[in-house]
This record gives C-alpha cells, structure tokens and sequence, in this order.
C-alpha cells in the first residue's frame, strides 16, 4: 500500500511486525557475515492500513569480487495459505456447525497430558431422530 517514495524515507524495520524483527535481523546477518549463505525466513510485514502480511522471503548475499558487498531477497505473500491452514487446523478439531470442540480435540488434549483422568467428566447424550432437527 506504501508509495514508492514513502518507502525510501522508511527503514525497513519500521515495517517488519515487531515480535518478528529480532529473527530477521539476525537472518539478514547470517546472509551477509563472513561467507554468506542464502538464508530463509518468514515474517509478517505491516501493510499501509495496519494490517499485516505473512512473507516467505529467502536473502541471498551479493558477491563482487569475492567480498559481500550487500543482499537481495525474494519475497513471497503466503497470507491466504496460512489462514487456510488456520482454518483446516481449526476444522480438524471443531463441529463445523457449532465450532465447538469435537471428539479429535479430546483425543489431542488427553494424549499431550493438557487433560488428566481425574479432572475429566464427559457427558453423552443421545437424542432419538436427532438427525432431523439438525437437518431442519
């Protein structure tokens, strides 16, 4: 959403979501210290409106005459896949009619030991025809 000219007066820092600014830092580092490599990353990138975007970027150092003389990258917007990944996470372990915790949920909570026997009391109900007021 930024202009042109509204990017060159801004570091690039002033862009990068706050809690992924230490990470990328330290990326753009590895990719220009002694050697470089070409590194990867993901972060989050504030938008003009204050929203974000998720980046797939991938820094890649510049090399002149066998010194770093500095880097580019290739960026790419994966904001769609990962709030489609949110969702299928999300669906895997919610009624999609009710969005409330299902069966694959419990199982989940009682294998990582985030429930424990004693603290756990389930209820079943079953209601003859239910099918019909559910389709209705």
């Amino acid at each position: 959403g930024y202009s042109p000219e509204e990017l060159l007066d801004k570091n690039f820092s002033e862009l990068i979501y706050e809690e992924d600014l230490e990470k990328t830092i330290r990326i753009f580092h590895l990719t220009i210290q002694d050697g470089g490599s070409q590194q990867k990353n993901q972060f989050r990138l504030k938008r003009k409106t204050g929203e974000f975007i998720n980046l797939d970027t991938t820094t890649i150092p510049i090399i002149v005459d066998g010194q770093i003389v500095g880097m580019y990258g290739i960026a790419k917007d994966i904001t769609e896949q990962i709030r489609n990944e949110e969702m299928v996470q999300h669906l895997a372990y919610h009624d999609y009619l009710t969005g409330l915790p299902n069966r694959n949920m419990l199982n989940a909570l009682l294998t990582n030991g985030a429930i424990t026997i004693e603290n756990l009391a389930v209820l079943f109900i079953d209601l003859d025809r239910f099918k019909i007021v559910n389709d209705t």
